[in-house]
């Protein structure tokens, strides 16, 4: 029965329908049974990351911070390819910490972890910060922590200028009490923070590309 329909088709002149590139393109498919696996797309260095800190209004660290400031970001707007696909979905946590010098402040991202609970390597960083806020003697310590979160250093800045020591019960990211170094900076008349407004100043830069499989 083949070879008949195979010799109508000849004598039609529509054999060549076999060969068209429809056929060609279906027969190199693979098989249905074969699973099908996103390559991992690469974001490329120089790549901005736009983020938000939920935590806090405004984050204070003192110029040499005695310990990186541990800080957990979150995406405020998604990563996607040119096509359309899904590689950083909106509310994933960038984890890293803050560090400072005499010179500024600056976040240092470590990690990138997806709401699926992936997670990946991430370097990529912020601008040096440099707006300082000075704290004066007799200032009110109540008022200046209020909708802040604040490193060790900054805690003791503050308890030990404004000479109000309760501030040493107020939890400081990192878990590290000002105590240990409120002698530091105790009777001093004043002294200058770093000041981080997280949404002017922690837009993130990536330093290294990073591959990504699409959501």
């Amino acid at each position: 029965m083949a070879a008949f329909i195979y010799q109508a088709l000849s004598n039609q002149s529509q054999v060549t329908a076999l060969s068209s590139p429809y056929v060609a393109r279906l027969a190199s498919l693979p098989p249905a049974n074969t699973p099908i696996t996103n390559a991992p797309v690469e974001i490329p260095a120089g790549t901005s990351l736009t983020v938000r800190y939920e935590a806090a209004e405004k984050i204070y660290v003192a110029p040499n911070e005695p310990n990186p400031v541990p800080v957990t970001l979150t995406t405020a707007q998604a990563i996607q390819t040119s096509a359309g696909g899904l590689l950083v979905p909106v509310g994933s946590e960038v984890v890293g910490v803050l560090e400072s010098d005499d010179n500024g402040a600056q976040f240092i991202a470590q990690q990138l972890k997806l709401a699926s609970g992936e997670t990946y390597a991430l370097a990529a960083t912020s601008q040096v910060i440099t707006t300082t806020e000075v704290i004066r003697e007799g200032a009110s310590a109540g008022r200046i922590v209020r909708d802040a979160a604040i490193g060790a250093g900054a805690a003791a800045v503050i308890s030990g200028v404004t000479g109000d020591r309760k501030i040493e019960a107020i939890e400081v990211l990192g878990g590290v009490g000002a105590g240990a170094i409120f002698g530091v900076f105790n009777g001093r008349k004043q002294a200058e923070l770093f000041v981080i407004d997280p949404e002017v100043d922690l837009t993130l830069t990536l330093i290294d590309a990073i591959a990504l499989p699409i959501r």
